[in-house]
Parts: structure tokens; C-alpha cells; sequence
């Protein structure tokens, strides 16, 4: 279709797309914060239920992460992403730290209260969450 003659060129369909997703970022922006409060319910749940919703846990921060940076919400995606590559790890290998999963929880709560985005705070407690993950064996 690209090398076609009257086909869009590979610039021309990528802006397109681009600007489809910025039209739709309010959209999704709601959806985040709607997928977000369900998820955060998750942080005042005992260790024992956590562990039973654990699928949902895992399905609900996937749903964030698939979406969150194409509504500017990139550190919130991350955080997201790692709590589903957390309970696929339980899932697939039996590993569980609750108190690794609880402080991604808090990490998404922080980072749902804050009015503005600290790109170099961010980058610094993402850094710090992934390499925790990495020592426990929850590898993305």
C-alpha cells in the first residue's frame, strides 16, 4: 500500500495516527482515571485479598498501561506496567512480594494526588521500582 502511486506515505499515515490519538486524549485521560481509582482500591485491601484479586490487580494495571502516555500519563503507565509484569510473575513463576507490590500501589497514589508531572523525581523512583522488580525476579 505505501509504494503504491496513490498511496499515503509513511509520514502521512503516522500523523494521522498521531493526531487521532491527540483528539482522543481527554478520552483516555478518563478512562486512566477511571481504571486508576478501581486500581487504587487495591491499596487498602489486606494481604490476603490482594492475593485473591491478584488477576483482576494485574488485568486492571495492564488496561493502564497499554494507554497512559498517549494522554501524557507516561510515569503512571510505567508504575502500571510493573505491577502487571509483578502478578505475571506470581502467575507464571510463584513470585509474591506484597510489600514490593504494596509500594507500587503508593507509588501510583503519589503520583495520581500530584498536579504537575517532576520529570526528574519520576525518572528517579521509576529507576528505583524497576530495579527492585529486577531483584525480586519480577523481570518485564
Amino acid at each position: 500500500m505505501l509504494a503504491s502511486l496513490e498511496g499515503k506515505t509513511e509520514a502521512e499515515l503516522v500523523g494521522a495516527a498521531e493526531a487521532r490519538v491527540a483528539r482522543l486524549e481527554a478520552v483516555i485521560r478518563d478512562y486512566v482515571k477511571e481504571k486508576l481509582a478501581r486500581l487504587l482500591d487495591y491499596a487498602r485491601i489486606g494481604e490476603e485479598a490482594l492475593f485473591a484479586e491478584c488477576r483482576d490487580l494485574g488485568a486492571q494495571a495492564n488496561d493502564i498501561a497499554e494507554v497512559a502516555s498517549a494522554a501524557g500519563l507516561t510515569a503512571i503507565g510505567e508504575v502500571a506496567r510493573g505491577i502487571g509484569a509483578m502478578v505475571d510473575s506470581l502467575i507464571r513463576r510463584g513470585v509474591w512480594h506484597t510489600d514490593a507490590l504494596r509500594l507500587h500501589l503508593d507509588a501510583l497514589v503519589l503520583l495520581n494526588q500530584r498536579s504537575g508531572a517532576n520529570d526528574a523525581d519520576d525518572a528517579i523512583m521509576l529507576e528505583r521500582l524497576r530495579g527492585m522488580r529486577s531483584a525480586i525476579g519480577a523481570l518485564e
